[in-house]
């Protein structure tokens, strides 16, 4: 296993750039010299660098179509790159405040970024674990006050495009062959840590030939069929990330010297894995381990520090799967009432598993009949209710008004006088009747309000009812002589 190092990870944020057909004449030439970078999980490993120096663009070639602005953009840039195994690529940078250093810096910065863990199976650690060094120069030039460079890149892998191609169509392949899709995430993992223990051997025939480099990459342990501890490690990396199961590679000792092995998430907490030491075996030791389960591993510095183990919170107890129950249900009946559906309910006596079936449509209510509360008028509403006999549920509706009933110009139930009916006034009381001369009569009689006038009758024929005929009208006072 080789010297592992820490580096920080970043998140890659969204590119902007510079269009190059957009720039003017240089002004002056800039140059940056081949600096190459030993990936630093190899730095004992690797002490010179084994690639030829990048071929720089001249000045006069050194033209990108695109100029990057920030350490995202580039490192966005370069991932795409490793990704499909280049070896040999360039893009370009524009920097306002131009120093060398902070060229430097930026390209520090953005391979950090190109090796950030994003949950892409083959980003992240996959990457990270897989490649040995680079080396980069620049040529541009500066336009105002803005210099423009062209970078050059030579990256050293452990494995070829063509390598990592092979690796994908057997991941394809192994993932459809262990039918992991109606799985549970602990089914999954069990099964990809299954096949790896019982199927990637340790390379020990080349534990010590640190310039044999497939020994380190999930191609040996996958196509091959043997490892060292880093290649078990970064194919189960590769794995579980395909099954959408969160994973990372911790470097660290394991057993006095230098190790790999996995954290993985289930259920929102991460365990220990060291598929390495239970190779060969079914009786797993290291398998969804607390840390306090987890003897004789010891993480380096940057996978055990607060900000890590924020991201990453590991369990305080080791992963115990729910084991299967045969199941001995019993049944609890819950009856409809009027409003609400029944149904049963089967609870397990084993493990309290329950479920609910067999449901009944509500009863409805049974009401009886109407009862008044409150009567209605000819001119007001009233009010009846009716009770359920099952739930005693009380249901009230308003009686509309009952309306007048007319005869002989009034209301039978309230007496109000019938619209447009006109009343004669009462018959005055007569007061006096008396002549003095046997041709002259002399009638008073008493006032009766609302009255316009009165009229004076007098009978034609004595004693007979219907000879009366209207002697005088009288539109005021209540006294009159009539001869």
């Amino acid at each position: 296993m080789k010297k592992l190092t820490a580096l920080i990870l970043i998140a890659c944020l969204i590119c902007a750039s510079i269009p190059g057909a957009a720039l003017a004449a240089p002004q002056r030439t800039i140059r940056i010299d081949p600096v190459t970078y030993v990936n630093p999980l190899y730095g004992d490993v690797l002490p010179q660098p084994r690639q030829t120096m990048p071929k720089l663009a001249s000045a006069a070639t050194a033209e990108a179509e695109i100029y990057y602005t920030t350490a995202q953009e580039v490192g966005q840039v370069i991932r795409s790159y490793m990704k499909q195994r280049q070896t040999d690529f360039q893009f370009g940078v524009a920097f306002q405040n131009y120093t060398e250093d902070g060229a430097h810096a930026l390209m520090d910065e953005a391979l950090t970024v190109a090796l950030s863990h994003t949950g892409e199976p083959t980003e992240g650690d996959y990457l990270r674990w897989q490649f040995g060094s680079w080396t980069y120069g620049a040529e541009g030039y500066q336009q105002g006050s803005t210099v423009y460079l062209t970078f050059s890149y030579t990256m050293e892998y452990y494995t070829t495009a063509a390598q990592e191609a092979q690796v994908d169509t057997t991941v394809d392949a192994l993932l459809e062959d262990l039918s992991l899709a109606d799985k549970t995430d602990y089914e999954k993992i069990l099964s990809i840590y299954d096949y790896i223990c019982a199927n990637v051997t340790y390379d020990h025939a080349h534990v010590n030939d640190e310039s044999y480099e497939l020994q380190y990459t999930a191609y040996a342990a996958l196509i091959d069929g043997t490892a060292v501890c880093q290649g078990y490690a970064v194919l189960l990396y590769r794995l579980a990330l395909e099954e959408g199961i969160d994973s990372r590679l911790i470097s660290g000792i394991g057993n006095g010297g230098p190790h790999g092995w996995n954290i993985v998430e289930l259920e929102d907490l991460y365990y220990d894995v060291d598929a390495t030491w239970d190779a060969g075996t079914t009786d797993y030791e290291y398998f969804l381990r607390c840390e306090a389960n987890f003897p004789d591993h010891f993480r380096d510095a940057e996978y055990d520090d607060a900000a890590f183990h924020a991201a990453y919170p590991m369990s305080t107890t080791d992963y115990v799967p729910t084991v299967p129950c045969d199941h001995h249900y019993t049944a609890a009946v819950t009856a409809p009432t009027c409003t609400q559906s029944g149904y049963t309910t089967y609870t397990c006596t084993l493990c309290g598993d329950s479920y609910t079936g067999d449901e009944k449509n509500a009863t409805g209510h049974t009401y009886g009949t109407w009862t008044e509360t409150e009567a209605a008028t000819c001119t007001l509403s009233g009010t009846q209710e009716r009770i359920c006999a099952a739930c005693g549920t009380t249901e009230t509706q308003t009686v509309s008004p009952l309306g007048h009933d007319y005869r002989d110009s009034y209301c039978t139930r309230c007496g109000q006088l019938e619209p447009g009916t006109v009343i004669a006034p009462a018959a005055p009381e007569i007061l006096s009747c008396y002549s003095k001369v046997q041709t002259s009569v002399k009638v008073t009689w008493t006032t009766v309000d609302g009255a316009d006038g009165y009229e004076l009758w007098r009978s034609t024929t004595p004693d007979d009812p219907n000879s009366w005929t209207r002697a005088k009208s009288i539109m005021s006072g209540t006294t009159d002589r009539y001869t």
